[in-house]
């Protein structure tokens, strides 16, 4: 995805949302929750402040938005794919993800 940002050369930064799994069952629910996400993260005003160290101190709480609403895409992707992936280990790892 291309952020929107004013220190960056080009004026944009770029991101990825991704999931790794062992098989694909259903792309469609991949793509719209990852979809979403990112133009949740995008919509966020001044977002690419926290992907820069010295804007991360002045203003913690961009950091923090970007950290939940990737917290709760993967747990989004958790509870619609897991369950059709019958992968345990998945939700372990999303559960204990942390920044």
């Amino acid at each position: 995805m291309d952020i929107p940002s004013d220190v960056a050369r080009g004026g944009v930064e770029m991101a990825m949302l991704s999931l790794i799994t062992k098989k694909v069952e259903n792309r469609k629910i991949y793509i719209q929750v990852l979809k979403e996400y990112s133009e949740k993260i995008i919509s966020i005003d001044g977002i690419f402040k926290s992907f820069y160290e010295e804007y991360v101190k002045d203003n913690p709480c961009k950091v923090k938005k970007l950290k939940n609403l990737v917290i709760e895409c993967f747990n989004q992707l958790n509870s619609k794919i897991a369950p059709e992936l019958n992968e345990e280990a998945l939700k372990r790892v999303i559960q204990k993800y942390e920044f």
